[in-house]
């Protein structure tokens, strides 16, 4: 589509722009309404059509010359490239977007639509006009389609970066063609060793459908792919292959996911480029910002001062709007932004009169160290110190400000007054936001009834779990509950479960505690767990079942209509055909406090290390 086709949305960027009277807003407003207005004026537009670059470039154009604001109608300077700007907070930059970027991901959130929802309207009318008899991710577009399928074509080039196949049963997926090695990188094999007519996964396969077979993977494909290959896990029943997101751990899509996805395949070079040679991009730093706890205005101010891009006398000189580089104050050295707001006689004076008010760290940190020396001086500092000293050079600045623009008339000690007021106001505020958010208000004790305490003694073992029959809620009558929980360590992977069914009167079908296979996250975990809970409760029992547990993701993955798209697809295909022992089956999410009982069950078995099974333990 042509560029006139989105002046309008031009327009009410203009607009928007001349309402606010940006000469008297901070820097934190107009990141705010960058992020949350200006970005999002052409988002249903960036849905639906691909924006032309020249549109992208004005764009960003408009939203650099707000950021750095104006001044009686000439533009300031931009202290910082768009590329640098655009990039996360984490990563040095203020967040912003790629806006081509952008529509590329919002572009491709429409094909995964057509994906996710074949049935939708939306999907059939496409599918019966441009891929009758193929999929989607398998379409050549004609050079003559609609701007709208062009747009779906756009942000397919994108999706298929990041689609990668879930192994059910193997029969769907090509093995060179498609996406389902799931690693960081190269979701593809590399190739054959040796010529080969294998095609399809499912020829990796042992005949019988009960696991990989590692004796001809080895042979056809190279160590790091057979590994790779192997470390896949597959489900105990036949399932069907299923398309997900690489880049979430639901396997769904996200717009920010898909984004950064893209950012990343734009920018991989220069990004890797400047960590080797720039120390400044180190994460530290910016964690150590962005999270103090002061006014964003103040977190603005000390990544300005981080990334070398404040209007000092020395950067001014560099771009040929200074004679020299000398500072105006005290004219000992060279403005930069360590001498404006460190070494300069009037950030000094502030600082000494500061030190006999507030604990700051000791002149020695406050030495020059390099372009580092900000990480350097906060690094070694607590919470409380970091904020107080991003709020000292920041009054610094100020006064460099005044002595520079209106002949020096603020004093010191006003100053000092200002920043122990400021003090105390942030105090205030942050104990108001942890009494609305609940924290530390008041802790209820919660009424044990007499005669509903109990515990579960665990026979042969010794061991006593406190069971949770005060928070516990027993199900109806006719009706088994099934508790479950997990215990996992990320660093090796081990995981450790329990699980117990108790009928309507609380009385204790079965309990198991046990180790289970190495597992790459707590919600895989947390699915064998039930799993394990449910192989278990099935040899004894049919009826009606409610399976619990407080893993609310897991809950999610399981409700009827859910297609399973996560990292732990084979377990919750296993779940799902174990669900169909029973008679019915109702998921349910309850808070951890009332999966005690399991959770016991789950530290023994971390604790004992060994398998145990309990049937009808008695409840004393």
């Amino acid at each position: 589509m042509k560029e006139a086709m989105f002046q309008p949305i031009m327009e009410r960027f203009v607009k928007r722009c001349t309402v606010w009277s940006e000469r008297f807003m901070s820097h934190a407003a107009k990141e705010v309404l960058v992020k949350s207005v200006l970005q999002a004026l052409s988002t249903h537009c960036m849905g639906v059509f691909k924006m032309t670059q020249s549109f992208c470039d004005k764009y960003e154009k408009l939203i650099r010359d707000f950021w750095w604001g104006d001044e009686n109608g000439h533009w300031k300077v931009h202290w910082m490239p768009w590329d640098r700007m655009i990039r996360t907070k984490r990563g040095g930059g203020i967040g912003f977007k790629d806006m081509s970027l952008f529509n590329q991901a919002l572009l491709a959130k429409q094909a995964w639509r057509l994906i996710h929802r074949p049935d939708c309207l939306c999907a059939r009318i496409l599918k019966s006009k441009y891929y009758p008899h193929g999929d989607l991710v398998d379409m050549v577009f004609a050079s003559d389609a609609s701007p709208v399928w062009r747009g779906i074509e756009h942000g397919l080039d994108l999706l298929k970066a990041g689609l990668v196949w879930r192994i059910g049963n193997g029969r769907k997926v090509n093995i060179q063609r498609d996406n389902w090695i799931l690693r960081d990188e190269g979701l593809k094999p590399a190739t054959f060793i040796r010529r080969s007519r294998l095609r399809w996964v499912n020829q990796l396969m042992q005949p019988d459908g009960s696991g990989w077979n590692k004796e001809l993977i080895h042979q056809v494909f190279y160590p790091f792919d057979a590994e790779a290959i192997c470390s896949i896990k597959l489900p105990a029943f036949d399932a069907e292959d299923t398309l997900a997101w690489h880049y979430e751990k639901s396997g769904n899509f996200t717009v920010g996911s898909a984004y950064r996805l893209a950012y990343s395949i734009k920018y991989e070079a220069c990004l890797s480029a400047s960590r080797s040679t720039n120390n400044a991009n180190d994460r530290s730093i910016w964690d150590i910002i962005w999270k103090a706890k002061v006014p964003e205005k103040i977190k603005i101010f000390g990544w300005r001062v981080a990334t070398n891009t404040l209007p000092t006398k020395k950067n001014k000189w560099k771009r040929t709007l200074e004679v020299h580089s000398t500072c105006n104050i005290c004219g000992n050295d060279e403005e930069d932004e360590f001498h404006a707001v460190v070494s300069c006689t009037k950030s000094k004076a502030l600082r000494n009169e500061m030190r006999g008010i507030w604990d700051l760290p000791s002149e020695k940190l406050f030495g020059y160290t390099g372009v580092d020396w900000l990480q350097n001086l906060l690094l070694p500092c607590n919470s409380e110190t970091r904020s107080k000293v991003l709020l000292l050079l920041w009054r610094c600045w100020f006064l460099r400000d005044d002595c520079v623009h209106n002949k020096g008339k603020e004093f010191i000690g006003r100053s000092v007054l200002f920043l122990q007021q400021l003090e105390i106001e942030l105090i205030s505020c942050s104990t108001t936001s942890d009494t609305m958010n609940g924290k530390g208000v008041c802790r209820q004790t919660p009424q044990i009834l007499a005669g509903e305490g109990h515990s579960l003694v665990l026979p042969g073992s010794g061991a006593t779990v406190v069971a949770d029959s005060v928070h516990w809620t027993a199900p109806p009558a006719g009706t088994v509950k099934l508790n479950s929980d997990a215990s996992f360590f990320s660093s090796s992977g081990n995981s450790y479960v329990g699980a117990v069914a108790r009928d309507h009167k609380g009385a204790v079908i079965f309990s198991l505690s046990k180790r289970t296979d190495c597992c790459s996250s707590v919600e895989e975990a947390e699915a064998r767990a039930l799993l394990a809970g449910l192989q278990a409760l099935s040899v004894i029992y049919r009826g009606p079942l409610i399976a619990e547990t407080d893993c609310s993701v897991l809950a999610c993955e399981l409700q009827p209509g859910s297609i399973c798209r996560s990292a732990w697809f084979p377990a919750l295909c296993d779940i799902k055909m174990e669900f169909l022992k029973f008679q019915a089956v109702q998921i349910a999410h309850s808070k951890r406090i009332r999966n005690k009982l399991a959770h016991g069950l789950a530290a023994h078995a971390r604790m004992a290390r060994i398998c145990r099974w309990w049937r009808k333990s008695l409840m004393i």
